[in-house]
């Protein structure tokens, strides 16, 4: 497994289970883009569904050009927009419970940090998993169950952890080595979490939304 390969140096031989560390490692660089994941994954899906014509005019006319205005329009804009998207997407029931997900989820800051808490949980999850198939193939020779699936999930995880170290050794001075990266992005992590706590009781606005939700302007 090449992901466990490039990270050795921040192996621990004296501390928890070698995939453990790893896992605790590489987990948080693997979440950090999660929600602007599902907003790009939202934009495409929307330039291209089957009304793409008209919707792309009607994100046009309403200003949506980056993912906070497309989180807005979902989040915080008035009804009346998100129902002329809905009713652009009448025949799309499976996009429009999409958004309505996305309202659910992200609509406090505590459901985002809830919604990113578990999310990090079932990534690690998935991590373990590949890791007792390759052992299996290993040790035993047996194809695993959903075996195409694991193979997908680690190709999407090494390509991930792979762009973030290259592109910020590149571009960062400060960053030398693989663990530089691993410390920065478990030190972001935590201070994300903690101004998510620490405005638990605030609502979602115009002001706050890039923030909350960890958003680029892209």
């Amino acid at each position: 497994m090449e992901w466990v390969e490039c990270l050795l140096p921040v192996y621990n031989k004296d501390s928890d289970d070698k995939i453990v560390q790893i896992i605790n490692y590489i987990s948080p660089i693997l979440v950090h883009n999660y929600i602007s994941k599902l907003l790009i994954d939202l934009r495409e899906s929307l330039n291209f569904s089957i009304n793409k014509v008209k919707i792309k005019k009607f994100l046009k006319n309403k200003g949506i050009n980056t993912l906070k205005d497309l989180a807005e329009l979902i989040l915080i804009r008035e009804s009346s927009d998100i129902e002329e998207l809905y009713s652009l997407l009448d025949s799309n029931i499976l996009l429009i419970d999409r958004i309505k997900y996305f309202q659910g989820i992200f609509k406090k800051p505590t459901r985002v940090k809830s919604r990113l808490v578990s999310h990090e949980r079932r990534l690690k999850w998935q991590i373990q998993r590949i890791y007792r198939a390759r052992n299996l193939i290993i040790h035993s020779g047996k194809t695993p169950y959903q075996l195409e699936t694991l193979i997908e999930n680690l190709h999407y995880y090494f390509d991930t952890l792979m762009n973030v170290c290259i592109s910020n050794l590149a571009e960062n001075d400060e960053y030398k080595t693989i663990t530089d990266i691993v410390n920065h992005y478990s030190i972001k992590k935590c201070a994300y979490y903690n101004f998510l706590d620490s405005i638990k009781k605030e609502e979602i606005n115009s002001e706050n939304i890039s923030s909350i939700l960890s958003i680029s302007q892209i």
